[in-house]
C-alpha cells in the first residue's frame, strides 16, 4: 500500500472536531455487521432453589464469542458446564435478539430458561459467587465475564443458579458475536 494511501485512510479515519484517529473495536463492529445478538431474562427464587439454563450451540462454521452478566439483590452462587447431555427439558425457550434492529440475520443459537438438569452435566468450566449477608442483611451484587468465551459448535452448555437468598431476583444476560474464524495471519499459535 502506498504512503498516499494509507495517508487517506488515515485522515478518514479522524474525528471531525478532535482531529483524533477514531477506531471501533470489532465486537462493536458486529453490531453494526449483524452479527451480534443477545438473550435476556429474570427469574425470582426461593433460598436454596435452583435454576437452569441450556445454551446450545449450533452446529455451524461460525464462533460464537460469549460473555455473560448476572445482577441479583442477594446471594447467588453461579456454574457453567460444557458439554451437558440428557435432561435439560422444559423451560421457556426465546429467540435470540440481534443488537442492529435494522439487520435482518438471525442466530442459531438455542436457549431454553428454567429448564431441568443433565443427566450428565459435563465438564466445569466457570464459577462464582455474588452477593452478601452482612450485618443481619443481604446485599445484592452482580458478576459478569467480561472475557468473551468462544464456544464449541454443536456443543450444550448449562448454567447453574443457586439461590442463598429467599425472595432473589437474578436478571441475567448473554451477548455474543457470530464470525467465521479466518485462516490469515494470527496475533500467535
Amino acid at each position: 500500500m502506498s504512503e498516499f494511501a494509507i495517508a487517506n485512510i488515515l485522515q478518514n479515519a479522524r474525528d471531525g472536531v478532535t482531529k483524533a484517529i477514531t477506531m471501533v473495536d470489532f465486537p462493536h463492529h458486529a453490531i453494526h455487521d449483524g452479527n451480534s445478538f443477545y438473550q435476556e431474562s429474570f427469574t425470582t427464587m426461593s433460598d436454596t432453589q435452583e435454576y437452569f439454563v441450556k445454551v446450545a450451540a449450533p452446529n455451524t462454521e461460525k464462533q460464537m464469542h460469549l460473555v455473560w452478566d448476572v445482577d441479583v439483590n442477594g446471594v447467588l452462587e453461579l456454574g457453567g458446564w460444557e458439554t451437558a447431555v440428557g435432561g435439560m427439558t422444559g423451560g421457556t425457550t426465546k429467540a435470540p435478539i440481534n443488537y442492529n434492529r435494522n439487520s435482518t440475520k438471525g442466530s442459531s443459537v438455542a436457549f431454553a430458561h428454567g429448564c431441568s438438569s443433565a443427566t450428565a452435566i459435563g465438564t466445569k468450566i466457570h464459577e462464582w459467587k455474588v452477593g452478601g449477608n452482612v450485618f443481619k442483611g443481604k446485599f445484592g451484587g452482580s458478576g459478569n465475564r467480561r472475557d468473551e468465551m468462544v464456544l464449541l459448535p454443536n456443543t450444550t452448555y448449562l448454567k447453574k443458579f443457586i439461590s442463598g437468598s429467599t425472595g432473589l431476583v437474578v436478571s441475567f444476560r448473554a451477548a455474543w458475536y457470530e464470525l467465521r474464524p479466518t485462516t490469515g495471519l494470527k496475533v500467535a499459535d
